[in-house]
């Protein structure tokens, strides 16, 4: 997914988790690193471990660690439910993710038919952004 739809699915996982788990709004700017952070290792050089180097729950657990000890619990949350909303997304898409990288199994796909670029991404990502103004709204 690109980095529009993966910062829209990060924000509107905030919009529920501030209306039903009050959620400070100050925290939304980490839920917005954490949600485009996996693909810091969209470069040429490593492109071959796109989606294993960084797409996984051992850099998450690392990072949370770390931010929660030195900063505060409340942005370790928000930064993990940013990073979670871009493995969801990026499970969404035929190349899927390897979560437990280096561990290849498992590879998880969730079937939907979104390619990268497609219109049917367009189309979640404006669903997903008006979700998230009427969740805001209400």
């Amino acid at each position: 997914m690109t980095r529009t739809s993966h910062i829209c699915l990060g924000l509107f996982l905030f919009a529920i988790s501030y209306k039903l788990l009050g959620f400070n709004p100050y925290v939304a700017p980490l839920v917005v690193v954490g949600s485009i952070f996996p693909d810091l290792d969209f470069k040429k050089s490593v492109r071959s471990l796109h989606r294993k180097l960084l797409h996984n729950i051992w850099v998450l657990i690392l990072i949370c660690y770390c931010l929660s000890y030195y900063i505060g619990i409340e942005y370790a949350e928000a930064f993990a439910l940013g990073f979670l909303s871009h493995l969801l997304a990026d499970a969404m898409t035929p190349m899927g993710i390897y979560p437990l990288y280096p561990i290849e199994r498992p590879h998880i796909k969730i079937r939907t038919g979104i390619k990268t670029g497609s219109k049917a991404e367009y189309a979640f990502t404006s669903a997903i952004l008006i979700l998230t103004v009427l969740i805001l709204a209400l």
